[in-house]
């Protein structure tokens, strides 16, 4: 029965994530890196463009030299049985196109969202920066919760994010204010472990989170 439940809620959330896409780019798969980075070949670009996935975030295969291990070859896989050599994508540039020199964007094939899949099958934990669409962050979490409460993948037996392996990896202390969405709270970025990770959303500003309505965390 628990099963059954949780196919009836992600079915629900496929049905309603697929939308009209507003500044798209077509492109053909060339090669996939890890869980939520391909390359794509595209119109406007000399050679195949790096495409990260837009809200998801993968357990790292290759991070300055460590790696997350069998979970990130896993999510890796999934994603090249979602997204075979040669298949024609679309890729939603959002309101932010571009992040370290790479394509930012929701990725779709026949029809589907390509993220939202990886997170309902617990290969990706939701990773959203602001700007980020509401509707899209909202479908992406509620699919990381369904699966956490189903036991689907594997994140729900990790303890680190692959946003802290990087950081951890990197010695390094983020910056960005971390929001709960559903409690509204604001965190300061070292204390990014109090936010759940099906909750987190970041901001880079403070005013900017005020704006999305959120408080701060006394």
């Amino acid at each position: 029965m628990l099963k059954l439940n949780w196919l009836l809620q992600l079915s629900f959330i496929l049905l309603f994530s697929y939308s009209s896409l507003a500044e798209t780019i077509e492109g053909v798969v060339q090669s996939i890196h890890d869980g939520d980075t391909l390359k794509v070949k595209t119109t406007g670009y000399d050679k195949p463009k790096s495409v990260r996935l837009r809200g998801v975030d993968t357990p790292e295969v290759s991070f300055r030299g460590e790696t997350q291990g069998e979970i990130a070859f896993e999510a890796r896989d999934y994603l090249r049985s979602l997204l075979p050599i040669g298949a024609s994508i679309k890729v939603d540039l959002g309101k932010v196109a571009t992040t370290h020199g790479r394509l930012l964007g929701k990725v779709f094939y026949q029809g589907r969202d390509i993220g939202l899949l990886l997170i309902a099958e617990g290969l990706a934990a939701p990773y959203f920066i602001y700007p980020f669409e509401k509707r899209t962050m909202t479908d992406y979490q509620e699919a990381a919760r369904i699966a956490l409460e189903n036991e689907i993948g594997f994140l729900h037996t990790e303890t680190e994010m692959p946003y802290e392996f990087r950081m951890r990896v990197q010695n390094y202390k983020g910056t960005n204010y971390v929001g709960d969405s559903q409690s509204k709270l604001l965190y300061l970025p070292e204390d990014v472990s109090l936010v759940h990770y099906t909750n987190r959303v970041f901001f880079k500003y403070y005013e900017d989170a005020v704006m999305m309505g959120y408080k701060l965390k006394e």
